[in-house]
């Protein structure tokens, strides 16, 4: 239980007194939110932190704040906002701090991107999407959209900027609502028959994730991709699907 022996007689006090007591559901309370507490402590040492914030040690969250929103939840009042409301700030919260972090390593990635997407944008080829995806045309297509709810059978090969595969496929079935945004963006626009030149920025991909050592933070990504066909039977799509496409 990692108690320091120079306190043994405490230990020895607290033992006695949970034994005597047992029956005090005051005492046990207290006991028990003793026992929480200094578990949250290390959860937030050991695992929330560096979840945030990575190897730097010097970080931390605030441990008041943390147990102030659990107080308020255990007591079912004084809560500043819902379960959904607060998972949703603090996936956005963790991802801002972990770009921060990761735009002092991949600064220079991150400007590389920005500048080809700007300059992207202006051929006369190249057509926008929203969440800022950006495509070229290689074959019309002339078949249905997909919708995110469908599963489709493509044809892809995945590139980074410099021109290095980090993912192909010739025949890989997957479920269009269940990729990285800019693929399910371009995907949603793109009949039937159709084979596009797809780019897609980092706000729309892996952020400032590292999804394997070929796709580095702040990376731009360039799919070739033919849409073959789609399929209307969700539940009949696989488990695994193309590694550079999971969402994470």
């Amino acid at each position: 239980m990692d108690i320091d022996t120079a306190y043994i007689d405490e230990f020895v006090k607290g033992m006695n007194d949970g034994a005597k007591n047992v029956d005090d559901k005051k005492k046990a309370a207290y006991n028990a939110g003793i026992g929480v507490g200094m578990q949250m402590n290390m959860v937030i040492k050991n695992q929330i932190n560096r979840q945030i914030f990575g190897e730097d040690s010097t970080k931390t969250i605030s441990l008041n704040n943390f147990i102030a929103g659990f107080a308020a939840s255990a007591k079912g009042k004084g809560q500043k906002m819902t379960v959904e409301q607060a998972r949703s700030v603090e996936q956005a919260t963790s991802k801002a701090i972990q770009a921060k972090a990761a735009e002092k390593t991949y600064g220079a990635n991150k400007k590389k991107s920005d500048a080809f997407m700007v300059a992207n944008a202006k051929k006369a080829d190249v057509k926008k999407l929203g969440k800022g995806v950006q495509y070229k045309e290689l074959k019309k297509g002339t078949g249905a959209l997909p919708k995110a709810s469908d599963i489709v059978k493509i044809s892809y090969v995945g590139k980074t900027l410099d021109g290095k595969v980090f993912d192909k496929n010739d025949a890989a079935r997957m479920p269009v609502g269940g990729v990285i945004e800019g693929f399910t963006e371009a995907l949603t626009h793109m009949p039937v028959g159709s084979k596009w030149e797809i780019y897609i920025p980092y706000s729309a991909g892996y952020g400032a994730q590292e999804p394997n050592p070929a796709i580095k933070p702040f990376s731009t990504l360039v799919f070739t991709v033919e849409l073959l066909s789609i399929e209307k039977t969700p539940e009949a799509a696989p488990k695994s699907e193309p590694d550079a496409q999971h969402k994470h």
